[in-house]
């Protein structure tokens, strides 16, 4: 069962994802920061497997953590979870080494398919 940290500024939109996820009996969430250098403390000390990350996030930006997160936690598969523009954020993300990329406009049960998507063994 792969373990979730969710990464949101948002703290409403964290509580909807947790209560989505908690309905996926194959996923399980284990925490979640409000602020990029809260993702970047929470994943070093949490090693999820899969890590929902946003790009916009205050203290320090989704892409300033996730270059921190995957030099950390390497093994921890990195999902950027946004509502920007996916044009302008995708590439950048994928440079950095994020595992796949969701927009925030997808319904829930996509992002549920993505995690597993990721910890599949190909």
């Amino acid at each position: 069962m792969p373990t979730v940290l969710i990464c949101d500024d948002v703290s409403e939109l964290r509580a909807l994802v947790r209560r989505a996820l908690k309905d996926e009996p194959d996923i399980e969430v284990i925490g979640e920061a409000g602020d990029g250098q809260q993702a970047v403390e929470m994943a070093s000390n949490l090693r999820p497997d899969v890590i929902l990350l946003d790009v916009s996030m205050p203290v320090k930006d989704g892409l300033t953590a996730l270059t921190e997160i995957r030099a950390n936690c390497p093994e921890s598969k990195i999902i950027m979870f946004t509502a920007l523009n996916e044009a302008l954020a995708r590439e950048p993300a994928e440079r950095r080494g994020a595992d796949a990329y969701v927009g925030k406009g997808a319904l829930l049960t996509e992002l549920a398919e993505s995690i597993r998507s990721v910890t599949t063994d190909p």
